[in-house]
């Protein structure tokens, strides 16, 4: 009996490749790992929060966002730096 294609567990395309041909998802691969994603989703999310609480909610601008804004950019630097360098 076969599984309808919704039933079957979804697969990362990363995890798919180290299972199809053996070799597990090396630096060179497109795959990102856990600390890029939680990182690129706080960008997004952030990009989407901060212009809707300024511009909607009428929040008002502080320098504290600045700093917080530096942060986040010195985290993706740091995450993404060998993707970046070619490491």
């Amino acid at each position: 009996m076969r599984r309808s294609p919704r039933c079957e567990p979804s697969i990362s395309i990363a995890r798919r490749q180290h299972l199809t041909h053996g070799t597990p998802p090396g630096p060179d691969s497109a795959a990102a790992h856990p600390g890029q994603l939680k990182i690129l989703q706080e960008v997004i999310t952030l990009s989407v929060f901060v212009p809707f609480a300024l511009l909607y909610l009428r929040e008002p601008l502080k320098l504290d966002y600045l700093w917080a804004a530096l942060c986040i950019l010195g985290a993706v630097f740091f995450v993404f730096r060998g993707k970046w360098a070619g490491v």
